[in-house]
């Protein structure tokens, strides 16, 4: 009996946002960041990131003080850009279109993500099938998710140059990405199909 080839990935996307609250489904988007990566071993590391976007938004809400806190931006950096747009969702479908529809989205919690993506209409997160969520793969001895601060300091060596600002949007998509790649295509970690809704 001939075995089943494991699927592998070229290339996955990564997304993160950064929002006017803390709390999982509420308040607005005010940054996000998105990137396409290179999975193929061949790749060196300094070429992996093949194309990024990231954007500062003027929410139409407040920025609580806990959030300013976690992600260090004020309501006085956003108060003059524009609103929320979805430039980042015609990349995203973009990328499907050139790369492949099968590509997997990448985040660390990608629950919050997705939300946040539905409540502002996004096609992607729509009809998009295939999520792989960092922080659902490798939990604690207690059973806990990780934080993506602790999944880096596991999986990145400490002069990875995917090493980036904590809860910045592009920063930890990219590191999102680098994770993923050390456990889903290296399989350390197996493929699960419900890693976003489980």
């Amino acid at each position: 009996m001939k075995k089943k080839k494991k699927k592998k990935f070229k290339y996955i996307i990564g997304i993160d946002f950064e929002t006017v609250d803390l709390k999982e489904g509420e308040g607005s988007i005010v940054e996000v960041g998105i990137c396409l990566w290179d999975c193929r071993k061949k790749c060196r590391d300094e070429m992996r990131i093949v194309s990024s976007y990231k954007e500062l938004f003027k929410p139409d809400l407040k920025i609580t003080k806990g959030a300013t806190r976690s992600h260090r931006i004020t309501n006085k950096d956003v108060e003059k850009l524009k609103p929320y747009n979805d430039t980042w969702d015609v990349i995203l479908t973009d990328w499907l279109e050139m790369y492949g529809k099968n590509i997997p989205i990448v985040g660390h919690n990608l629950a919050f993500e997705r939300k946040h993506a539905m409540a502002q209409g996004s096609i992607v997160f729509k009809l998009h099938e295939k999520y792989y969520d960092t922080m659902k793969q490798l939990p604690d001895e207690k059973g806990k998710w990780v934080s993506l601060e602790k999944m880096v300091d596991k999986h990145l060596p400490k002069k990875s140059i995917f090493r980036g600002n904590f809860h910045r949007a592009l920063d930890d998509a990219i590191m999102s990405c680098a994770i993923a790649q050390k456990l889903l295509v290296n399989k350390v970690k197996p493929w699960k199909e419900d890693d976003l809704l489980s």
